[in-house]
């Protein structure tokens, strides 16, 4: 039935002029293409963006894990020195960045002020040997991420049909 279906309608189309068949099939084939265009580089951006926080992330992680370490070779360093150490770390983060450091009871050593909206990347990582079973968990905001993808989508849906519709007319005259 619906190769009958698509029979009549095709018998439909030829009732047309040709400049109509050709201008809606170049339309079509115009609007698939512009489709996959559009997801393409909205994918390649999301994953380029991505991938650019989560490096970002775990170079913040690894200076973490650096002043931690550095810290904790000093001989016998206080708890408040070491909430001290993580506090002046965590002001030269982006407001962007969450950090909670725990001991080894699970107790919170320091926990930044979060002003998580939205999507974040986590990372977590134990320092076992040295720093006494410190738990670090740091988070980023993937909210400058979702903006950008945010404004391209918005682009993409303004101009491709913009651009579908100039190209279907320029074509049919």
């Amino acid at each position: 039935r619906l190769w009958l279906r698509l029979a009549r309608e095709i018998g439909m189309m030829r009732s047309f002029p040709i400049r109509v068949r050709l201008t809606l099939w170049y339309s079509l084939v115009l609007s698939v293409c512009l489709a996959a265009f559009g997801t393409t580089v909205w994918l390649g951006l999301q994953q380029s963006l991505r991938a650019a926080r989560e490096t970002e992330l775990q170079q913040r992680m690894g200076s973490l894990r650096t002043v931690l370490q550095q810290f904790d070779d000093q001989s016998n360093p206080a708890a408040e020195s070491l909430k001290e150490e993580v506090e002046e770390f965590v002001k030269g983060l982006p407001t962007d960045f969450s950090v909670r450091v725990l001991g080894p009871s699970h107790s919170v050593v320091f926990e930044s002020e979060s002003s998580r909206i939205g999507r974040v990347l986590e990372a977590e990582e134990v320092l076992e040997a040295g720093t006494r079973g410190l738990q670090i968990k740091m988070s980023i905001s993937m909210e400058p991420v979702d903006e950008i993808l945010r404004r391209l989508s918005h682009i993409l849906h303004l101009t491709i049909p913009i651009a579908l519709l100039a190209a279907s007319s320029g074509g049919y005259w």
